[in-house]
């Protein structure tokens, strides 16, 4: 029996598994068939050992159900629950047989469970229905068979989100929910109204409490979590409000040492943190992990809120919140917060870059009508992830520092250790925190973001190093100005360009060539439109597994780094190479006081499920190399 590659790849995928398993018995019968002819001829065969305790291997029924619906086996699913076993089976997450069938695009299965009576609103332990699960997947076959077997399209999550909000924007998925909630007469207000019920709810409950006795609402559960953690991580800021306004402990901690300020920054509740630390909420404890709540913020305003209130900790501190109003949940931002992230099991990674590739080419394509030349010059910065970047779009308004005499040190009248420290501070200060030393240039870590890396400050350089002297105006130092010299000296001289930046540890070397490589792609002008994001993305990735937290830098570059762009003739960046070197491997078997092993390590850690954790015997990184 035998098919065409093509064809086969061309089926959908359960009938693509259903041909596959009738191939591979096929395979399995001419095999016996073989073993048996030679048998027959006199073939040697070896001799089977004698199954003198008479074991026998035997799988559960359930166990069996799981396989099989994992193997798209609608037959066995069937003949096992005509056996007795239920539909609703649960994993340690709580998930069921039809939140398999849902990430796995497995319709057919899920027919047969549907029919034989699986609950389609059942939830796991992040409150996700399989409606929830076939949205995030995009899988608009499992999402029209959810729906019209009775699944609820306005259920909430964990999170407080419904199945729309995990569907891709402009997705089948996603215009079959709205479809199905236009029809129910289900508007955003009604949905609204629906996320402002649990809040609703829970501050009556707490003010029944408080008509019984303030002592009640600052009791915990077994695990240590108070009200006010759970008020706090949804941002529930009436409750939060009312809680605050009683005797509870603002800074009482759970059984993980996480306080509410903890919960409130990890869940990006910008105002209940301005709301906790206006009572006095400690920031600097620290959790069982040794974090303390800026080093988990979900935010860079969060983080810098916090970093403020380490600072100003022992005077009264001026918390600004923004958007200011009233308290009450009415006024409620929704800020979306996923817990997990769900991914399809049979579409394989290669296949999702394509996907993600594709609709980022068709976001960034002009609407019909549109002038392309608007769209020519793409935003790296608005693309990237970059550390103490200002992405707002900042206008011409910016003003650079102002050209001064201390701007090349070398042209000082006296050139000594003293006279250089002395300047490089009075422009730190200032917020200059570039100074040219004949042709080096030194940068200084600002330890805050500046308005000084943004696209049009970014052209002022490159515009600035095609004007003759007499037009020309004068700018001050800054990595641009280099990255800019680097790239016109290629193009002049036709010949390749090297730019070294060293430093001690902290002192910004990482950024500063994240800077000088924005320039250069910014200036280049890639024909491919995702080739700067793809150039910029190499970064976290290689942070992930070449950095780690130091005494003196939380985000330390424990490797060398050589990196290469590629030009045309014309000047038009073609690609890139990075080439890694001297990594500090001994860091993998022992750290130093205060320090930690790589982040890949941690980022692995926080992404086992609870029967991991039991299956390798692990507990908190902390007490983990």
């Amino acid at each position: 029996m035998e098919i065409d590659q093509a064809l086969l790849d061309s089926l959908p995928l359960p009938q693509r598994l259903k041909l596959c398993k009738q191939l591979r018995h096929e395979q399995v019968r001419r095999y016996n068939e073989r073993q048996k002819e030679e048998a027959q001829r006199g073939g040697v065969q070896r001799k089977r050992k004698e199954n003198k305790k008479g074991t026998q291997v035997n799988f559960h029924g359930s166990a069996r159900l799981w396989d099989a619906t994992a193997r798209f086996d609608d037959r066995e699913v069937m003949k096992l629950l005509q056996d007795g076993f239920p539909p609703n089976l649960t994993n340690a997450k709580g998930g069921t047989l039809l939140h398999q069938c849902a990430q796995d695009d497995n319709v057919s299965v899920a027919e047969v469970l549907i029919a034989r009576g699986a609950s389609v609103n059942a939830r796991d332990v992040d409150l996700w229905t399989p409606l929830h699960i076939a949205a995030a997947c995009d899988n608009p076959d499992m999402v029209q068979l959810l729906l019209q077997s009775g699944a609820d399209a306005a259920v909430l999550d964990i999170d407080g989100n419904f199945p729309s909000d995990h569907a891709p924007e402009s997705s089948e998925a996603a215009l079959m929910l709205a479809r199905h909630l236009d029809r129910l007469g289900i508007d955003s207000n009604k949905l609204k109204e629906i996320r402002l019920q649990a809040p609703r709810r829970m501050a009556s409950d707490v003010k029944e409490l408080l008509a019984q006795g303030q002592g009640q609402v600052g009791l915990a559960s077994n695990n240590g979590v108070t009200l006010l953690h759970i008020a706090s991580a949804n941002g529930y800021r009436e409750v939060v409000k009312l809680l605050l306004d009683s005797t509870v402990d603002v800074n009482a901690q759970d059984s993980d040492g996480w306080t509410a300020l903890h919960v409130a920054a990890k869940y990006c509740q910008i105002k209940i943190v301005g709301m906790l630390l206006k009572k006095k909420a400690n920031p600097h404890l620290v959790n069982n992990e040794d974090q303390k709540p800026s080093d988990i913020g979900g935010t860079e305003k969060i983080v810098d809120m916090l970093k403020k209130a380490e600072q100003d900790s022992g005077a009264k501190m001026e918390v600004e919140i923004q958007n200011g109003g009233e308290d009450g949940d009415s006024e409620i931002t929704f800020l979306r917060v996923n817990s997990r992230t769900m991914t399809p099991r049979h579409v394989p990674l290669s296949k999702q870059e394509e996907l993600q590739e594709g609709q980022r080419r068709v976001a960034k394509s002009p609407a019909p009508g549109q002038d392309e030349d608007e769209d020519e010059e793409e935003d790296v910065y608005e693309n990237l992830n970059l550390a103490r970047i200002q992405e707002e779009l900042i206008d011409e308004k910016v003003r650079l520092p102002t050209v001064s005499s201390t701007d090349d040190l070398a042209s000082l009248p006296e050139v000594t250790e003293r006279s250089i420290l002395t300047h490089l501070q009075d422009r730190y200060r200032g917020n200059q925190i570039y100074t040219y030393v004949g042709d080096i240039l030194i940068a200084l870590n600002p330890f805050k973001e500046l308005p000084y890396f943004t696209r049009w400050v970014s052209k002022q350089y490159h515009k600035g190093s095609d004007q003759t002297p007499h037009d020309q105006t004068p700018l001050s130092p800054h990595v641009f100005a280099v990255a800019d010299k680097a790239y016109k000296a290629l193009l002049r001289e036709n010949s390749s360009q090297c730019c070294i930046i060293s430093g001690e540890s902290g002192a910004g070397k990482t950024e500063t060539c994240k800077f000088l490589i924005q320039h250069l792609l910014n200036v280049a002008e890639s024909d491919e439109r995702d080739l700067n994001y793809k150039i910029q993305q190499v970064n976290p990735l290689l942070e992930s597994f070449g950095n780690a937290q130091t005494v003196m830098n939380d985000n330390s570059s424990r490797f060398g780094k050589f990196l290469e762009l590629k030009f045309s003739y014309d000047g038009i960046v073609q690609g890139a190479k990075i080439t890694e070197y001297l990594l500090e491997k001994s860091r993998v078997v022992s750290q130093g006081v205060k320090e930690r092993n790589f982040h890949i390590f941690y980022l692995m850690f926080a992404g086992l499920s609870p029967d991991e954790y039991r299956k390798y015997g692990l507990e908190s990184p902390h007490r983990h190399r």
